[in-house]
C-alpha cells in the first residue's frame, strides 16, 4: 500500500517561503560582510583561537566611531588578549607598509622588535588597570623601524581586548638622538679645552721659572761683578734700580697682586718691601720723594684691607 504524501496546505506554504526568504537575507549579509573583510572594510573578523574560529564583528552602534577613528592622523588598533589584531585603521596600515587585510588576524608581536616585546605585553598588562604610555622601536615592511608613541586602554564592550593609539615620533627620537650626539661632542671639546687650558697653565708657569731661572744666572752675576768694580754714586744707584726692577719682573707676588687692582708703581714698591727694603732705601731707588713712598704704603695696605689692622706689611706680603 502506497503512503500518501501529505499537500502543503497555504498555512505550511506561507511558512515555508518565510523561512526561505530569511535564510537568504541571511546569506546575502553573509555574503556583504565576507566582501567587506576582503576589501580592508572590516566589519568582522576570524581569529583562529586555540584550534577554534572565533568571530569577532562589530555591532551598528560602533559604526559611527569607526568613521571617527579612519579619520585619526594617528594608527588605532583593537587587540585580543593574545594580542591578534582585530581592528587597525587605514592610517596604521599605511603607518607600517602592510595591507589592512594581511594586519587583520595577525600578531602585532610580530611588528615589535624581540627585545622589546616584553615591554609592549607590559604596557598592555598596564592598560587594563590605568592609562598607559610606552615609547619603543616597530618594524615595518620595508625593514625600517619607526619610533613609536603608544597610548592604550581596555576595550569597554569586551574587558579581555585592548584598544591602542599609535604615534610616529620618529623625527622627535632622531632630534633628540642628534641633541645627545651634539651635548656629547660638546662635553668632548670642553674636556679637551679644560686639558689645554691646564697644559697653558703648566707651560706658563714653566716659562716664567725659565725667565726666572735665566735671569739670576745669566744676568745678576754680571751686575754683581759691575757692583764690586770702581763706581761712583750714580752708576751705583743705576746698576742698583737695575736689580729691583728685575725683582719686580721676576717676582711672582706680583701676579697676585694684580688681583687687589695695584698700579704698576705699587707693585715696585710691593716687590722692594718683599725684599726687606725701607722707604728710604725704595725712595732712592726708585727716584723719589720718602713722602710719595709713604704715600703708595698706605694705598697699598688699604686695598689689601690692613688699613684698619696693625698687621705687619712686609709679613702679610711674604704670606701670600
Amino acid at each position: 500500500m502506497k503512503k500518501k504524501i501529505p499537500v502543503a496546505t497555504k498555512e505550511s506554504q506561507k511558512h515555508l517561503l518565510e523561512q526561505i526568504s530569511e535564510l537568504r537575507a541571511q546569506l546575502e549579509e553573509a555574503k556583504q560582510t565576507l566582501k567587506a573583510i576582503r576589501n580592508g572594510r572590516v566589519d568582522a573578523v576570524v581569529v583562529d583561537d586555540g584550534g577554534r574560529p572565533h568571530v569577532y564583528t562589530l555591532e551598528s552602534p560602533d559604526l559611527p566611531y569607526r568613521s571617527i577613528v579612519e579619520t585619526m592622523a594617528a594608527g588605532a588598533l583593537t587587540l585580543n588578549e593574545s594580542y591578534i589584531i582585530l581592528y587597525c585603521n587605514s592610517f596604521f596600515s599605511n603607518m607600517v607598509g602592510i595591507p589592512m587585510e594581511q594586519l587583520i588576524g595577525s600578531s602585532f608581536l610580530d611588528l615589535v622588535p624581540a627585545g622589546y616585546r616584553s615591554i609592549f605585553t607590559g604596557f598592555i598588562e598596564r592598560s587594563h588597570t590605568v592609562k598607559s604610555l610606552q615609547e619603543l622601536p616597530l618594524k615595518t615592511a620595508s625593514g625600517r623601524e619607526l619610533y613609536i608613541h603608544l597610548a592604550g586602554g581596555c576595550e569597554l564592550r569586551d574587558p579581555h581586548n585592548s584598544c591602542i593609539v599609535v604615534t610616529d615620533i620618529s623625527a622627535r627620537k632622531s632630534a633628540e638622538d642628534g641633541l645627545d650626539i651634539k651635548s656629547r661632542n660638546l662635553e668632548e671639546v670642553n674636556t679637551a679645552l679644560r686639558v689645554l687650558l691646564k697644559q697653558r697653565e703648566g707651560d706658563k708657569g714653566e716659562l716664567e721659572e725659565n725667565i726666572l731661572s735665566n735671569v739670576k744666572e745669566l744676568v745678576l752675576p754680571h751686575l754683581e761683578r759691575l757692583k764690586k768694580g770702581r763706581l761712583d754714586t750714580a752708576q751705583l744707584s743705576t746698576i742698583e734700580i737695575i736689580e729691583g726692577n728685575l725683582a719686580v719682573i721676576t717676582s711672582p707676588i706680583v701676579r697676585k697682586m694684580h688681583t687687589f687692582d695695584l698700579t704698576p708703581r705699587e707693585i715696585e714698591v710691593v716687590s722692594y718691601l718683599k725684599t726687606g727694603k725701607t722707604t728710604k732705601q725704595i725712595a732712592e731707588l726708585l727716584g723719589t720723594s720718602v713722602r710719595s713712598v709713604e704715600f703708595h704704603r698706605y694705598n697699598i695696605r688699604k686695598k689689601l684691607g690692613l688699613d684698619q689692622k696693625k698687621a705687619n706689611l712686609r709679613s702679610h706680603l711674604l704670606s701670600l
